[in-house]
């Protein structure tokens, strides 16, 4: 063999020894370091997760940019946002304030309030639509979600653009036991922003002849059920007005059906017109066993003379429909028909009290003739009284034409925020300017506006009103008075905020069986054992079914969050 060749069969055989050793040591770390190998995977994996994290926030941040108004972009804005008491000026001072605060225009519908369904109705048939309307009802809402009038509003959208509305919503979802957002949502999806009513919290007065009891030797305003009644006799056995007449009753009927009795209802556990949860199951009030522990001490009350045998027509007899005549003319000795503000003295709701207060004080001495009290407890410690409820069913909702303009939506949505959710300029949307449109005295904001022109005049009122804060210090004597005689705990609101399919099949029907049972009950026309009878007619007649429908909202709303 050549030297050369040999030389070259070398050059081989070294270069296959390095390429082996080298593949050897690769194979050496690999075995040995093997979680090593796995360690550089999952630093890889991290840095796409992180990657994937900062990704996910760029496309969530991206998601919403679409909505970020555009600065240099003068929007007009179509609102009907409240309702208002008549039309606004487009000139009117605050309409101009706002203009020039928010750079945009604003179209202000009016739709007259006691033919607003006929309007408004005509109007969206027509093809007009605003880009923020208030809607009364779930079922309202549901109307113009079927007409594809409104735009889905995704909860995500206003945690961002309007978080202070959001977090209310969600603090009275906690209070209320029910989620605000099933007023707004349909087949899972939201499509505005519900609205609340601060003085839905609180429930009816109850306000006693402050002389009758004194007059009668009470000096102490009865409690529980067990008190009133001790009171309701004397009433009528005792001569409480000193006249020398046989002329006096303990109690009527108010407002509502049966509105006198409502107090005396709860003290049994429910309100007869209302729909309740128990058990985590809906019922009607009106048809539970303790009703008829309820009716059998109305219609001894009657038979014994304590209740005004014109009780049917109500304590009512006109004008506002706050005022108990029965109580104020001296006729009986105890009424829940007032709201609490309506029977709030002066200071505490406007400079001359709320409308029956008022009204009372043209012929009473009201500091020697009106107690206040509380509903009464009842055998079993049950209490309470009719309240409307924080959620009153109303929503705001919003033209799906801003799917196309979702930067004049987020427009909208910060002014919403900025409006309403915002203290100060709650007070300017409602009040105007202080000096000028308002004064301030015991924490009350009074309107100081010329005789005879009204709040729209000046652009303020519910004109801007979109959303009702709660918690807002407007009327802190008012809040606290409410505290004080209407409180919170121990009440009753109706549970059911939607009308069921079948209500217009069979609601008049068992709504007049109801009335007319519970009437021939008191008056002792019928045994208390009727309403048995009754309950099942109740629900011979349509009832269950109602009841079927209202679990299956019930079960299709609870769980919304």
């Amino acid at each position: 063999m050549s030297k050369k060749l040999l030389a070259l069969l070398l050059i081989v055989l070294l270069t296959i020894s390095i390429m082996a050793g080298c593949v050897s040591r690769n194979k050496d770390t690999n075995a040995g370091t093997n979680t090593g190998v796995k360690t550089d995977a999952n630093a890889n994996a991290g840095a796409n997760a992180s990657s994937g994290q900062q990704q996910s926030q760029i496309d969530e941040e991206d998601e919403f940019a679409k909505y970020e108004p555009k600065p240099d972009v003068k929007y007009t804005i179509e609102w009907l946002g409240s309702h208002s008491n008549s039309p606004i000026p487009e000139d009117a001072e605050m309409v101009l304030y706002w203009e020039e605060k928010y750079n945009v225009d604003f179209k202000l519908w009016y739709v007259e309030r006691s033919k607003w369904d006929e309007i408004l109705n005509v109007r969206l048939a027509g093809g007009e639509m605003p880009d923020v309307l208030t809607a009364e009802s779930p079922d309202i809402i549901r109307s113009y979600y079927d007409q594809n009038l409104i735009l889905e509003i995704p909860k995500e959208l206003l945690q961002k653009f309007t978080p202070k509305i959001y977090q209310t919503i969600e603090e009275v979802a906690q209070q209320e036991g029910i989620s605000p957002w099933m007023v707004t949502t349909i087949d899972g999806k939201n499509y505005g922003i519900p609205k609340f009513n601060e003085n839905g919290k609180y429930h009816q007065a109850s306000v006693w002849r402050k002389d009758w009891l004194e007059n009668v030797g009470i000096t102490k305003v009865p409690e529980t059920l067990e008190e009133f009644e001790v009171a309701f006799y004397k009433f009528v056995r005792e001569d409480p007005d000193r006249n020398g007449k046989d002329d006096t009753y303990a109690l009527s009927s108010g407002y509502q059906s049966y509105g006198g009795f409502s107090s005396i209802f709860g003290a049994f556990g429910y309100i007869p017109q209302f729909w309740s949860i128990k058990d985590d199951e809906m019922v009607y009030g009106a048809i539970q066993p303790e009703m008829k522990e309820a009716l059998t001490l109305l219609a001894k009350w009657y038979a014994d003379g304590l209740i005004n045998p014109e009780f049917i027509t109500g304590e009512n007899r006109g004008g506002h429909w706050s005022i108990s005549h029965d109580f104020i003319e001296g006729k009986i000795g105890y009424t829940n028909n007032p709201p609490y503000y309506h029977i709030a003295p002066p200071g505490v709701y406007g400079s001359s009290g709320g409308r029956m207060y008022r009204t009372m004080a043209e012929t009473h001495d009201m500091e020697k003739t009106l107690a206040y009290g509380r509903p009464p407890i009842g055998y079993n410690g049950k209490s309470g009284d009719v309240r409307w409820g924080l959620i009153n069913g109303n929503g705001l909702v919003f033209n799906q034409e801003l799917k196309d303009e979702p930067d004049k939506l987020g427009k909208i949505l910060t002014i919403i925020e900025d409006m309403c959710a915002n203290f100060e300029n709650y007070v300017l949307m409602t009040y105007g300017i202080e000096g000028k449109h308002h004064k301030v005295e015991n924490g009350q904001y009074i309107l100081t506006l010329p005789e005879g022109v009204s709040p729209e005049e000046y652009g303020i009122g519910n004109v801007f009103v979109a959303w009702t804060g709660v918690g807002f210090d407007i009327n802190p004597a008012q809040f606290e008075f409410g505290d004080k005689h209407a409180a919170y705990t121990n009440t009753y609101s109706n549970q059911l905020f939607t009308s069921l399919p079948s209500m217009n099949l069979y609601w008049d029907e068992l709504d007049k069986l109801q009335k007319e049972t519970y009437i021939r009950i008191i008056t002792g026309e019928k045994s208390p054992d009727e309403f048995d009878n009754f309950v099942a007619q109740w629900l011979q007649r349509g009832g269950e079914q109602l009841l079927k429908e209202a679990n299956e909202w019930y079960n299709s709303v609870k769980s919304i969050k």
